[in-house]
């Protein structure tokens, strides 16, 4: 036994094998590590995901209700999850048991996450229960305008994450086998096949590695002499030069993926990313750039220049600011029109830096900003700014107009106490008092529609709510020539709102009645009953209606048919809040060409305190 191992095949042999052993081992390590830490790191930015989107309002609170929605969004299996404010106390869950109570009365003893007010804002736990079952929780913080609103608690069965872990150790154990195996049929292949001169041989693998070939090897036989430390020699410089290729090779697969990777997240960006040649061909462009401006990758990288896409007006500057660019003088954004495929003109921002290697400009990088909806938003933003000095300045109108009012009541009262007044005079006397009250109703309707709102619940008639908006916009009414028929019921429950509140949703609902009138039928009917527990409001006209499309987004944020100069698309957005806010509902049924109903519920017992 001694002997045959003290041979040199056989000790090349095992030499062999133990080295391939441990570099499999190294790599085994390195790999199942690293294959481990990218699953974690998936996991944490999946369950990330969900608060990320609420942070930025593209997701529903709502969404916790329905934990398949969030399943789909981190693509594993939901268990559990809720919003907490920052103080850890539950205010969003399926389970309507569970608001208003602490989160760690609901987490497992081993899940120790952090729920205070200076808390870690982003956590994740991966833990096993008593049981044996897997699970991983994580608690995503959620913002907005840079304020903590509280975290969104997502719990996930973790029992396929580590299957699919232990299938990676498994799949790598058997692989590492089959090399091994493998290697060793090659090396008891050639160590003990019949020798060949070993002039002739190593003659032979050098002459291969002259043409390239650096996969042969020098085989040791013979006695141990001279020979051996050449080939060995030999075999070394070989294993070197093949290991710096292969090196080599894996570097440019890297590169090649990062490219890749580069490319993918560059497609997900919101703004448009492009580089140009030296002549200002588009050499490369993402996937928003090809949404904004219409045109495919193909059309953009293989026959147009960024002047293309300009408007005649902008092209001279761009060109100008093209070769500035490319001497370094200019590094700020610069705004252009850019014409899309179908026409249309586009206000854009753009951003670009040189591309230079070895000391050699390339071209340009740079990232293409759309500015519409920015310059919409600013739009809307204005005329917000408009409409509240507007309500500023109407209240001080107001109050400039009270005081001779007050005058004018009391000469009136010492008037009607004259004596030798005839019964005429008495009447034009009294007729004058009454249209004080109603001016001085009037101016204050007015003043409590300009204040803001003090959230102060107290207890009203919706009938007389109503009758006041009526008679605050009975001119505006009487100037559009439309008919109010009013059917109140009578002893109504008073139910408890913030009456400037409630009275800017039967504004707004009005003044959109109101905008929808055709020109001859203009007639709005206002209802007011009770049924069950709820107080309703009906307001219906005879307008143009509601098509069926903008019928699904009439309550969205800035969603507006009218002229810009005419709406803020804001209207029907804080009346459904407000509704909401009062636990009550709006509901729309609208037919195209016949007019639209809407009905404001409210509840009778008022806001849930």
């Amino acid at each position: 036994m001694k002997k045959f191992f003290n041979q040199i095949p056989v000790k090349i042999g095992v030499s062999i094998l133990l080295i391939e052993t441990i570099l499999l081992s190294m790599m085994g390590v390195f790999y199942v590590r690293s294959f481990n830490r990218e699953i974690d790191q998936r996991v944490l930015e999946k369950l990330a995901l969900p608060g990320i989107l609420m942070s930025q309002r593209a997701l529903n609170y709502d969404s916790v209700n329905n934990h398949q929605i969030i399943g789909e969004l981190v693509h594993e299996t939901v268990l559990e999850t809720f919003i907490t404010k920052r103080n850890g106390v539950i205010f969003y869950a399926a389970d309507e048991l569970m608001l208003g109570k602490h989160i760690k009365q609901f987490l497992a003893p081993e899940e120790q996450l952090q729920i205070t007010d200076d808390s870690a804002r982003n956590q994740q736990i991966t833990f096993k229960t008593s049981e044996g079952n897997n699970f991983i929780s994580s608690l995503s913080e959620i913002r907005h305008n840079d304020k903590n609103l509280g975290f969104l608690y997502i719990k996930i069965d973790s029992t396929k994450i580590e299957q699919e872990k232990r299938h990676i150790v498994l799949l790598f154990l058997l692989g590492s086998l089959l090399t091994i195996f493998l290697t060793t049929l090659v090396e008891a292949f050639y160590i003990h096949r019949l020798f060949v001169p070993r002039i002739q041989a190593i003659s032979t693998v050098l002459k291969r590695t002259k043409t390239g070939d650096l996969t042969t090897r020098v085989s040791l036989f013979g006695p141990e002499d001279e020979f051996h430390v050449l080939i060995h020699l030999i075999n070394s410089m070989l294993n070197t030069v093949s290991e710096t290729i292969t090196t080599l090779t894996d570097t440019q697969e890297a590169l090649k993926a990062s490219g890749e990777r580069f490319r993918e997240l560059s497609d997900l960006l919101p703004e448009g990313v492009f580089e140009l040649d030296v002549n200002g061909y588009f050499t490369y462009v993402n996937l928003q750039l090809c949404e904004v401006s219409q045109y495919s990758r193909e059309e953009l990288c293989q026959k147009l220049q960024f002047t293309d896409i300009l408007i005649e007006e902008d092209i001279q500057r761009s060109s100008e600011n093209f070769k500035e660019r490319i001497e370094g003088q200019l590094n700020v954004s610069s705004e252009y029109k850019a014409r899309r495929k179908d026409g249309t003109v586009l206000q854009v921002m753009v951003n670009a830096s040189s591309i230079v290697q070895q000391d050699q400009f390339k071209g340009l990088r740079g990232i293409v900003v759309d500015l519409t909806e920015k310059n919409r938003l600013q739009k809307q933003l204005w005329q917000t700014q408009k409409m509240e000095s507007i309500g500023q300045l109407s209240a001080s109108i107001a109050h400039e107009f009270g005081n001779p009012l007050v005058g004018i009541h009391w000469l009136l009262v010492d008037i009607q106490h004259l004596p030798n007044l005839d019964e005429s005079q008495k009447q034009l006397v009294t007729l004058g008092l009454h249209e004080c009250k109603k001016l001085k109703n009037l101016i204050t309707n007015f003043q409590a529609f300009a204040k803001p709102s003090s959230d102060e619940k107290r207890y009203y008639d919706i009938n007389q709510i109503l009758d006041d908006i009526l008679l605050l916009y009975k001119k505006y009414i009487t100037d559009k020539n439309v008919d109010i028929v009013i059917n109140y019921q009578k002893n109504l429950p008073r139910i408890q709102v913030v009456k400037d509140q409630v009275h800017q949703v039967f504004v707004n609902i009005l003044m959109n009645a109101l905008d929808a009138l055709h020109a001859n039928k203009r007639k709005i009917f206002i209802t007011t009953l009770q049924r069950d527990s709820q107080v309703l409001v009906i307001i219906k006209d005879n307008g143009c209606g509601i098509t069926d499309e903008n019928l699904d987004h009439i309550f969205e944020p800035f969603f507006s048919t009218k002229p810009e100069a005419k709406g803020t698309g804001l209207g029907l957005y804080v009346s459904h809040l407000i509704t909401k806010n009062h636990n009550g509902k709006i509901q729309v049924e609208s037919t195209r060409g016949e007019g639209s109903i809407f009905t404001i519920s409210l509840p009778v017992e008022g806001l849930a305190l």
